[in-house]
């Protein structure tokens, strides 16, 4: 099923100006996010891992991300950016075929990053990286799709010693590499957020539209638009934060019979029955 043109064309545009990129980790958490007016949306690769019972220091499977991403996609109106982590492949050509499955779909934009997939591990050579952009870049050439890569390089995840200062400059260079390899964009965060200035100079360094993650005790979404951030994402904080409701409401009902949480946010079933009956209907 894969998307149609015109939606590969309409996310490509999106990075004209700033905007924020909701992550869905769920058929419903998708439908909702579509709902609150986000034109697209992207899948979060720790919260697909969570809605499967999986810890977010591990991966689930090639076979789990495709089935989620499917219903996903099946379930959005727009276009659909997935987290393909680190190509779910130990080569170039496994990478190739990964990304023509995940073009069929009906994403239209995929991030792949240097890491070893799990966030704060060693990255890849950047040259070889690089191939791995360019086999993406192949699948989707030989797939007919102008689909949107964002290069994402790792070297923030890693808790060391090494200087954001010079942290940022080996980011920039695999960066522009990744760009010269075939990707449209790059996607750089960290394990704790990456200061105002740094981000900056990361977005003046990169020569296209430049992507991150929003972080506690980072830059506001405000600040983010200011420095010329194109793409925010909101990763796996709306799948934490709806964890973090339940067992905060769950604990007032046990220790003080109060289930008023749960009934100020509940939504009603028929809106939900609303929400999720053209997906349903059109399995």
């Amino acid at each position: 099923m894969r998307a149609g043109e015109s939606k590969f064309h309409d996310f490509h545009k999106l990075h004209e100006r700033f905007f924020v990129l909701p992550d869905a980790w769920d058929v419903i958490s998708a439908v909702i996010l579509e709902h609150c007016g986000y034109q697209a949306i992207s899948t979060t690769s720790v919260g697909l891992g969570f809605a499967l019972g999986c810890p977010g220091d591990t991966a689930i499977s090639k076979e789990e991300m495709l089935t989620m991403v499917t219903a996903i996609c099946r379930a959005a109106n727009g276009p659909v950016s997935v987290d393909l982590e680190s190509g779910y492949a130990d080569t170039a050509g496994g990478v190739e075929d990964v990304v023509r499955e995940v073009i069929q779909t009906g994403a239209v934009a995929i991030a792949l990053e240097d890491s070893d997939g799990i966030p704060g591990k060693s990255l890849r050579p950047a040259e070889e990286h690089a191939g791995r952009i360019r086999a993406a870049r192949r699948a989707a050439e030989k797939e007919k799709v102008p689909l949107f890569i964002n290069g994402r390089t790792d070297g923030f995840w890693i808790n060391d010693d090494i200087p954001d200062d010079v942290k940022a400059r080996e980011a920039i260079r695999r960066g522009n590499l990744y760009l010269a390899a075939g990707a449209d964009g790059v996607f750089i965060s960290g394990y704790k957020a990456i200061p105002a200035d740094t981000i900056g100079a990361l977005v003046r360094g990169i020569d296209r539209p430049f992507s991150t993650l929003i972080s506690l005790n980072g830059p506001s979404i405000a600040e983010f638009e200011r420095l010329g951030v194109r793409r925010l994402h909101l990763g796996s904080l709306p799948t934490r934060a709806q964890y973090g409701y339940l067992k905060q409401a769950i604990e007032r009902v046990r220790d003080h019979g109060d289930a008023s949480l749960l009934n100020q946010y509940a939504i009603p079933t028929r809106e939900i029955n609303g929400l999720l009956r053209s997906y349903w209907q059109s399995r």
